[in-house]
């Protein structure tokens, strides 16, 4: 599971893999504010530590 998926779960949503691999997702119960804020919040405290390097930031949160 990579970073967004897991603060996707965090801000209420829910993700499925079913027995054949098939990823499904729901974000009834998601808030988009807080799926929001909490990739913003991150996203500034990589860049505190790790300054602006981007290739960073995007392994960050697509890594699994």
């Amino acid at each position: 599971m990579n970073r967004i998926d897991e603060l996707f779960i965090k801000s209420g949503g829910y993700i499925e893999i079913d027995k054949d691999g098939n990823r499904w997702t729901y974000s009834q119960e998601c808030d988009p504010d807080t799926f929001a804020e909490l990739i913003i919040r991150e996203c500034i405290d990589i860049s505190h530590t790790n300054g602006d390097n981007l290739d960073y930031i995007e392994k960050h949160f697509w890594s699994e």
